[in-house]
């Protein structure tokens, strides 16, 4: 049996509303062909997921909070209501720009069980940890939030230093990694790679490893590099 890749396009903040609208709807029928074989998850800014139409989705972020007095923060609840099934958690923009901790992630991961939605938590190591050796030392801190789930989760490592410059890491040394979050967590949770993803580099890890599948950025802003990678 063929296995079924997880594809996530994270927008980030690259697309305006007008331009994810557009994109989702021009492209809607030719997801639901590539969802026949693949699982396709697009995780478009929070403006645009009420319009949203056909396509299974995922947000970006959520808030620490449940519903309350917390001006400008997107419940878990709010996401639910949407039927939205998937959330990103702890990207590395979040952490170093609005400075997320682990317990913050605890606590967005609890709020979004709470709604039976499913986090997908990114880890990784800056340019500097991976020169140092210390790669493993940083994913096992980043995974301590994991410590009191029992719920299904995604792992989604993405090296920092990867994400948006076109560097890569060796497939050998994804590989290294993969096996050992895998051994880390008893084999218990999906794991995607993450950080300049195209199609060349889908297409080794595909053939030299077994990642569950992708979760992809700035190329998923083009849906002909996102078709081709979901292809790869």
């Amino acid at each position: 049996m063929k296995k079924q890749y997880f594809f996530v396009a994270n927008f980030k903040s690259y697309l305006t509303f007008k331009e994810e609208i557009k994109w989702c709807s021009n492209n809607v029928k030719e997801l639901a062909i590539l969802s026949q074989d693949n699982k396709i998850i697009i995780c478009p800014s929070f403006v645009s997921m009420g319009l949203v139409k056909g396509i299974e989705l995922g947000a970006q972020n959520c808030s620490n909070f449940g519903v309350g007095a917390y001006t400008g923060e997107i419940s878990a609840e709010s996401l639910a209501q949407l039927d939205i099934k998937y959330c990103l958690v702890g990207h590395s923009e979040r952490r170093q720009y609005f400075n997320e901790t682990n317990e913050n992630l605890e606590k967005k991961i609890e709020q979004l069980f709470k709604n039976n939605i499913v986090p997908i938590l990114c880890i990784g190591e800056s340019h500097q940890e991976y020169l140092t050796g210390k790669t493993q030392e940083v994913l096992l801190a980043q995974l301590n939030v994991l410590k009191k789930v029992s719920k299904e989760i995604i792992i989604a490592y993405e090296p920092i230093w990867a994400i948006g410059t076109g560097l890569t890491p060796e497939v050998e040394y994804i590989d290294k990694i993969y096996n050992f979050i895998n051994k880390l967590m008893d084999n218990k949770y999906k794991i995607l790679y993450g950080g300049s993803v195209n199609q060349d580099l889908a297409q080794k890890l595909k053939q030299f490893t077994k990642i569950d599948g992708f979760l992809i950025g700035k190329a998923s802003t083009s849906f002909q590099e996102f078709k081709k990678i979901v292809l790869s």
